[in-house]
């Protein structure tokens, strides 16, 4: 996972495998500060990235199932994902910083 931010603009870089799968999956997500851009793939993903006060969300639309993740940073350093999916429990992850 990358994020990466210049002038305002925020991008979210994730590239991964799932567990059983055969592929990788790699998803970017954007913010622009001036246009509030959201990216598009194919006809079935929508993503957007925005600021709620001090945590970045990004929206997934697919096949109109919402998925939303939350990056925060705990008081010690870590970087925190929350990722809530449609009909499923909320996962957090924990990212320590090296």
């Amino acid at each position: 996972m990358t994020i990466n931010e210049r002038d305002g603009d925020i991008a979210v870089s994730r590239s991964f495998a799932y567990e059983g799968a055969t592929e990788t999956f790699f998803y970017r997500d954007l913010t622009d500060s001036e246009y509030n851009a959201t990216i598009h793939s194919g006809k079935v993903l929508k993503s957007k990235t925005r600021w709620d006060h001090d945590v970045l969300k990004v929206i997934i639309t697919q096949s109109s199932a919402v998925t939303i993740e939350s990056y925060s940073l705990a008081a010690d350093g870590a970087m925190l994902v929350s990722v809530v999916k449609p009909d499923r429990k909320r996962i957090t992850l924990v990212f320590q910083r090296k």
